[in-house]
């Protein structure tokens, strides 16, 4: 399971492909999704992240889960209109 780097509140280590393809499942997104969510313009390194051919960054991976609303231990609010919600809200599964 996805456990904290010593050192820094909330910065993950990087999933396991299983938990990568696991998260991205229960988001909905699909891996263009999933790549842009972390800022990647391509879907190959999605791909390769989930077949386990290179290792996610853990920056990358605590950004998706906290994007994603799945990270263990904390969550971002957007403040719209005067009222929080999730991030996870305003990001669209393509």
């Amino acid at each position: 399971m996805t456990t904290p780097v010593a050192g820094f509140l909330g910065l993950l280590e990087p999933g396991t492909p299983d938990e990568i393809r696991e998260a991205r499942r229960r988001s909905g997104h699909s891996q263009v999704r999933a790549a842009a969510v972390i800022g990647s313009a391509r879907v190959m390194t999605w791909c390769e992240y989930e077949s386990g051919k290179h290792r996610i960054p853990a920056a990358a991976w605590t950004w998706y889960l906290l994007a994603t609303d799945q990270h263990p231990s904390l969550s971002l609010l957007r403040v719209a209109g005067g009222a929080a919600a999730p991030v996870a809200e305003f990001l669209d599964p393509v």
